[in-house]
C-alpha cells in the first residue's frame, strides 16, 4: 500500500508541474494541509488551507541537557492534548501533511553520481550516506531532488536533505494519533526544494484508499464472472475465425507454390539459353592462349578488351604492319583491322598499334 500510495502522489506532483502557473496558484491555494515547523527550541503545527494559515498550537521541545520538571511535563501533555483536539476537529482532514526543519537541525548537501544510479537512487543514497554524511543510513530519514542529468559526462546531479531520525520522532510526538510516518524519497519535484521540508503519509489516507479500492475489485470481480460466462461463447468464434485464416493462408500458399514452381521452369529456359550462348564462343583462356601463339614475341600488349564478340589489342611491335596477317592464320580471329594510324614511339622506334578482331563462333560437334 506504501508503494500505491507513492504512486498517486508521484502523479499528483508531476500534474501539478505541468500545470500553467496561474492554474498552479490556484490549486495552490486550495492545498488543505497540515505544516509541522520544528525549530531550535519549539514545535509549531499551523494549519493551509484555502491560501490561509493559522497556528494549531505549539510544544516546547525537550532538551537533553535539560530535563523538564514536573509542571513542564504537565503543560507538554496539556499542550499535546489541545492539539490533538484542534486537529480531530478539523473539516475536511487536511490531504497533506508537511515537515519542514529550520537550518541548522538537518543537513542538505548536492551530491555528483553516475548516471547508472538514477535506475535506484534511493537505494544509492542509502549506501552512500555512511560516506557522504557524518550519519548512518538507519539513523536519518532523507529525501532527494534530481537537479540536472549531464549525458556527457555522465553524471547525476542530486539535492539530498537529511534530517535524523530522532529529531523527527520529537516533532511528531504531539501528531502521534495520526500514525504519521516519513513518504518514500523521491516523490518531491518542486525546484525550489531546498532539502529542509519532507512529506509525512498517514496509515488512515492508506487505509482509506484502501476502502475504495474495494468496491472497484468487487466490481472487477463481477466483470470477471461475465467473461468467464460467454468466453466459450468467444472462443467458437474465434476458432471458426482461426480455421477460416489458415485455410486461407493454405489457399495463398499453395498459389505462391504454382507461382513459384512457373519461375523456377522459366529461370532454368533462361539459365540454358544461357549456357548454350556462351558454349558458342571460345573462353577466356583459350582466346589469351591463341593470342600468345600468333602474336610474335616482339610485340607486346598493353591493353586487351573483349565486349559483344569482339577483341580490340593496343600495344608495341617492331612490325605492326604484320600482326593482320598474323592473326588472321588464326581460326579464332577474323575481320582484323586497325582501329587507328600506327605510330612510331620515337624513345623505343617500336610502332604503336590498335587493332581489332572479331571472335570466331565455335562450331558444334556433329
Amino acid at each position: 500500500m506504501m508503494q500505491v500510495a507513492s504512486f498517486f502522489r508521484w502523479w499528483r506532483n508531476e500534474l501539478t508541474a505541468i500545470l500553467p502557473q496561474k492554474y498552479f496558484e490556484r490549486f495552490s491555494r486550495s492545498v488543505n494541509q497540515l505544516r509541522v515547523v520544528v525549530s531550535e527550541s519549539e514545535i509549531i503545527v499551523y494549519h493551509e488551507n484555502g491560501g490561509r494559515t493559522r497556528e494549531l498550537g505549539r510544544q516546547l521541545r525537550t532538551r537533553s541537557d535539560k530535563p523538564q520538571s514536573a509542571s513542564e511535563q504537565v503543560e507538554a501533555h496539556a499542550q499535546q492534548g489541545l492539539l490533538r483536539a484542534q486537529i480531530q476537529a478539523l473539516k475536511p482532514k487536511p490531504s497533506r501533511i508537511i515537515l519542514a526543519v529550520a537550518p541548522g537541525l538537518s543537513l542538505t548537501k548536492e551530491l555528483q553520481l553516475p548516471l547508472a544510479a538514477q535506475q535506484d537512487l534511493t537505494q544509492v543514497l542509502t549506501f552512500e550516506m555512511n560516506r557522504q554524511t557524518p550519519f548512518r543510513a538507519d539513523s536519518v530519514y532523507f529525501d532527494y531532488r534530481v537537479i540536472r542529468r549531464d549525458a556527457a559526462r555522465k553524471q547525476l546531479a542530486v539535492c539530498l536533505g537529511v534530517v535524523p531520525r530522532a529529531l523527527v520522532d520529537e516533532a511528531l510526538s504531539p501528531l502521534s494519533e495520526l500514525d504519521l510516518r516519513m513518504s518514500q524519497p523521491g516523490a518531491t519535484t518542486d525546484s525550489s526544494w531546498d532539502g529542509r521540508t519532507f512529506s509525512l503519509t498517514r496509515a488512515l489516507d492508506e487505509q482509506g484508499l484502501l476502502s475504495r479500492i474495494n468496491p472497484l475489485l468487487l466490481a472487477l470481480n463481477g466483470l470477471l464472472l461475465l467473461v468467464v460466462l460467454f468466453l466459450p461463447f468467444y472462443h467458437q468464434r474465434s476458432e471458426r475465425t482461426a480455421l477460416s485464416t489458415q485455410l486461407n493462408q493454405v489457399r495463398t500458399a499453395a498459389n505462391g507454390a504454382m507461382s513459384l514452381r512457373e519461375q523456377v521452369d522459366r529461370l532454368a529456359q533462361e539459365i540454358k539459353v544461357a549456357v548454350d550462348r556462351k558454349s558458342q564462343w571460345p573462353t577466356m583462356i583459350e582466346i589469351l592462349n591463341e593470342l600468345t601463339v600468333v602474336l610474335p614475341n616482339s610485340t607486346w600488349l598493353n591493353r586487351l578488351e573483349i565486349k559483344d564478340g569482339e577483341i580490340h589489342l593496343q600495344g608495341v611491335s617492331s612490325s605492326a604492319s604484320s600482326l593482320i596477317a598474323l592473326i588472321e592464320e588464326s581460326a579464332t580471329f577474323a575481320d582484323v583491322r586497325f582501329q587507328s594510324p600506327v605510330t612510331q614511339d620515337p624513345r623505343t622506334g617500336r610502332e604503336r598499334f590498335h587493332l581489332s578482331a572479331r571472335i570466331v563462333k565455335v562450331q558444334p560437334q556433329q
